[in-house]
């Protein structure tokens, strides 16, 4: 499973539904994230004023850390399919999912490690991604 920044921004700012997101974390045995959903986690973060970003890298680290979640490559055949997500599913193009760059990229990764993704919000299920049942 593939876990998206609306997740760990859900979790970090202990929103109404962290705890259901915890659960489903703690339901799956391979977890995966990316480098570019660390950035934006601690970018929403710190923007929220809920912390330095220092803070912030730490509090998402130790997340990682307790959930076993590992980091998957953003290699150049991912970048490829985060262009072809922008193309169908992107902010301005015909589609109601609007996905920006950050939500382009976690949709190339999900689908070239072949991965459901877990989100928070609409804009995923307006895809063709595979997405976490819960």
């Amino acid at each position: 499973m593939f876990i998206d920044t609306s997740v760990f921004v859900e979790i970090l700012s202990s929103q109404p539904d962290a705890r259901k997101y915890e659960l489903i974390i703690e339901s799956h045995a391979e977890l995966f994230t990316s480098a570019l959903v660390r950035l934006e986690t601690i970018m929403a973060l710190t923007k929220f004023n809920l912390g330095s970003p220092l803070q912030n890298v730490a509090a998402f680290d130790r997340v990682v850390a307790v959930a076993g979640i590992q980091f998957l490559d953003i290699t150049d055949a991912v970048g490829k399919l985060a262009v072809e997500a922008f193309a169908k599913f992107g902010k301005g193009q015909r589609n109601t999912a609007q996905l920006n760059l950050s939500d382009c990229m976690s949709y190339a990764v999900a689908k070239h490690y072949r991965l459901p993704l877990l989100f928070k919000g609409e804009d995923f299920s307006k895809t063709d991604i595979e997405m976490v049942k819960f």
